[in-house]
């Protein structure tokens, strides 16, 4: 990550993304409106960092590894296999300040995968279920290399869109529903899903439909 300009947003409690349990709810609607439910299923260690291991939608392959970082107000992540642009991604900094340049990436996103930079306009501490989280909104310094021109992170939630899509604005079609974090509701968005239900694992959802994605061992699709 390239970062300039000052720190003084490091004034308010940082509000952690990843509990004992997290889980996400990506709302995809085309022809009528289908959710997707992803999360954090166990621990491990590699490089002696300790990742949570992704699961569900189109993480069931166990190479998307998650950490956070408290100390530092950052999010990284980590694919296991080959053809990768990085070792570690660098997902989310929640410690930039209005004015930052920063340097984002989506990993296996439909998006470009080198996103290129954003610079921060704007933070905006927004009431939510477990009280105010910090809305950080970006643009992009090229958009014909980012794609999307805007993104917003949300403090102790992440993307609005994929967790592994920090550069991808949120559309109708495409956005986060809910959030949890230890069985407890920290993000909803229920004009398209009307509510968000209390699941503690990916296994527990019963709502599944067909994905196209691409593996990163090899040049396929699933």
């Amino acid at each position: 990550i390239a970062i300039l300009g000052s720190n003084s947003a490091w004034c308010h409690p940082y509000i952690p993304m990843l509990g004992q349990t997290t889980t996400w709810h990506a709302v995809s609607c085309f022809g009528g409106c289908g959710i997707d439910t992803y999360g954090t299923a166990g621990d491990t260690i590699v490089e002696g960092h300790t990742y949570r291991v992704l699961d569900g939608y189109h993480y069931s392959q166990g190479n998307f590894l998650i950490r956070e970082d408290g100390s530092e107000r950052k999010v990284y992540m980590k694919l296991l296999g080959g053809h990768v642009l990085l070792d570690e991604y660098p997902l989310y900094d929640f410690s930039l300040s209005v004015g930052d340049t920063t340097h984002v990436y989506n990993p296996i996103s439909p998006l470009p995968e080198d996103g290129g930079f954003f610079v921060l306009d704007s933070i905006v501490a927004i009431p939510l279920e477990t009280g105010n989280h910090r809305f950080f909104y970006l643009h992009a310094v090229d958009p014909v290399v980012s794609v999307s021109p805007r993104t917003v992170w949300v403090e102790g939630v992440g993307a609005l869109s994929l967790i592994n899509s920090p550069g991808q604005l949120p559309s109708e079609e495409d956005h986060l529903g809910c959030a949890f974090k230890d069985g407890v509701l920290q993000y909803a968005d229920t004009d398209s899903i009307g509510s968000c239900s209390n699941i503690n694992s990916v296994e527990d959802t019963e709502e599944h439909r067909p994905v196209v994605y691409p593996t990163i061992f090899k040049n396929a699709l699933n």
